[in-house]
């Protein structure tokens, strides 16, 4: 066996050293997709969180409001 040959076996190869810019390309556009997800799904978990909000206190309104019409009509019947 040739021993230049089997030193070159052990070398890495310079495109494994350094990245090629094809490879650092198609990293940056994945992280920046990773990015712009994250930021929509907040968004939207944060959209949801405050319509949830504003559903339970308009509930509570309503329910309020016909809580007292009810007491009103009970005492009106009664007397």
């Amino acid at each position: 066996m040739d021993p230049s040959i089997h030193s070159m076996q052990l070398r890495p190869s310079p495109s494994i050293l350094s990245p090629s810019k094809d490879w650092e390309k198609k990293l940056r556009r994945c992280a920046e997709a990773a990015a712009k997800g994250f930021a929509i799904g907040s968004g939207l978990k944060g959209g949801l969180a405050v319509f949830s909000i504003l559903v339970r206190l308009r509930s509570r309104r309503s329910s309020a409001s016909k809580a007292r019409s009810g007491e009103l009509m009970e005492k009106e019947s009664l007397g």
